[in-house]
């Protein structure tokens, strides 16, 4: 399995299951046919990639009200309640549950319009159009060998402004790779607002 950038300007072709032209910074966890080993972690069941599609174009040229964003220091931060930590753990296993459902625009729908809005502004900003072009492209989704899991949420941390903060560690057959997540409340549930990469390490062999 390969994680890109979803939307990564580093296209591998439809062989990945997210990648776009954009340059976004919410990882996706997209399988490919490289994978070996075996996880050891219950990997998200696609079936439970219900959410409806982010509908086209990605982006209707309205700004992000910040043009790009720093990771948060998590020492700024106050406690989540339980709430608030099982809001975004469920936006977190759906998004990997549509990964492995090969459903782009459905993991899309779980990132906020500024995240999107960011990706095509500025210098070696994305085409809205081409990128929406590529996601609507029909593609096989994973097979169950090569499936996500989430490993663990933790340092779970409520900023001033009122998003949250989280690193997430996520695994497939061949790595691990962990994440400090930032989500805002929507209309209905916790987004996707910005992810900082953090470290990926190579899994053991025979793991």
């Amino acid at each position: 399995m390969t994680r890109t950038w979803t939307g990564s300007a580093r296209i591998r072709g439809w062989t990945t299951l997210t990648a776009v032209a954009l340059s976004l910074c919410l990882t996706t966890i997209v399988p490919d046919a490289q994978a070996t080993g075996q996880d050891t972690i219950t990997p998200v069941d696609p079936s439970r990639c219900q959410i409806d599609p982010r509908a086209l174009p990605l982006w209707d040229g309205t700004p992000a009200a910040l043009a790009t964003l720093e990771q948060p220091v998590p020492a700024t931060g106050g406690p989540a309640d339980d709430a608030t930590i099982r809001g975004i753990t469920s936006t977190i296993e759906e998004a990997t549950a549509c990964a492995n459902a090969g459903q782009p625009l459905r993991a899309l729908a779980l990132v906020t319009d500024d995240f999107l809005a960011r990706q095509f502004v500025g210098e070696g900003g994305a085409n809205v159009i081409e990128s929406g072009a590529l996601l609507e492209r029909p593609v096989s989704p994973p097979i169950p060998e090569e499936y996500l899991a989430v490993e663990s949420i933790e340092e779970v941390a409520t900023f001033p402004d009122g998003s949250v903060g989280a690193v997430v560690v996520t695994v497939n057959p061949s790595e691990t790779f962990t994440d400090f997540v930032v989500f805002v409340e929507g209309e209905t549930r916790w987004l996707i607002d910005a992810s900082f990469p953090l470290d990926t390490t190579p899994a053991t062999p025979g793991a």
